[in-house]
């Protein structure tokens, strides 16, 4: 996994969560904890975060289509990876 796209892919989905005016509050947290997450990438918490991404992606889908897009490639990076 390159550490660069994992980085530039969560920099903007940072900035996604961020530019939303409808994410917010807890929504907006549960998301931010996530990419923290993502973005820690410590070995004893991978356990379970690509299933996490892919419970985003579908709140979101309808709603939020360039979210969850950044979302998808995050957990195509992560699964490419073996995560």
């Amino acid at each position: 996994m390159s550490d660069d796209v994992l980085a530039s892919l969560t920099e903007e989905l940072r900035a996604a969560i961020n530019n939303s005016d409808s994410i917010v509050g807890d929504e907006q947290v549960r998301l931010m904890a996530l990419v923290t997450r993502v973005e820690s990438r410590i070995a004893d918490e991978h356990g379970g975060l690509v299933e996490q991404i892919e419970d985003a992606v579908s709140r979101f889908e309808t709603d939020h289509v360039a979210l969850v897009g950044t979302l998808n490639r995050v957990a195509n990076v992560l699964s490419a990876g073996g995560i």
